[in-house]
């Protein structure tokens, strides 16, 4: 009888010890955590152009791992065909993103901590023709695709 009772005990334990363990994740919706997004501009001889889009959100992303499918980016270089180009392709494709600190370009590719997202665009083509309007060059827009989970059990979801 005293067996069957420590076993018992021992599933129950072990039952409280997986309950604590497993804590249910809170979920935050992008549009909720995402503070602001905003542009870093270059202008060269060709004009003004987007050279990152900056996603900042309302909370520290630390340890949160992305790639560039966690992101759909609208700039003006994506609008602009292959017969607007003097030189190079794939006008404002989306190269590298990255976590920082500071809403700013990195050298090192980031941080890897912080709650500002950068995604820098292509900027190696040129155009033929200028568009009349800086805030029309510096358009770009971002939608999070994908689900970001952050380091504290958060998942920031669509």
């Amino acid at each position: 009888m005293n067996r069957f009772f420590a076993k018992a005990a021992l599933a129950l334990s072990a039952l409280m010890l997986f309950s604590c363990a497993s804590t249910s994740k809170e979920t935050v919706s992008a549009d909720e955590a995402i503070v602001g997004v905003s542009v870093i501009g270059t202008i060269g001889m060709d004009g003004s152009k987007p050279r990152a889009i900056v996603v900042e959100y309302d909370r520290d992303l630390s340890g949160t791992k992305l790639d560039l499918s966690t992101f759909a980016v609208w700039d003006y270089g994506l609008s602009l065909s292959e017969k607007d180009l003097n030189s190079g392709k794939e006008a404002g494709k989306p190269l590298a993103v990255y976590l920082n600190e500071e809403p700013e370009l990195s050298q090192k590719g980031g941080t890897k901590k912080g709650r500002y997202v950068i995604i820098e665009v292509n900027t190696d083509y040129s155009v033929g023709r200028y568009a009349r309007s800086y805030k029309a060059t510096m358009a770009a827009g971002v939608t999070q695709t994908n689900a970001v989970e952050h380091r504290e059990r958060q998942l920031l979801r669509l």
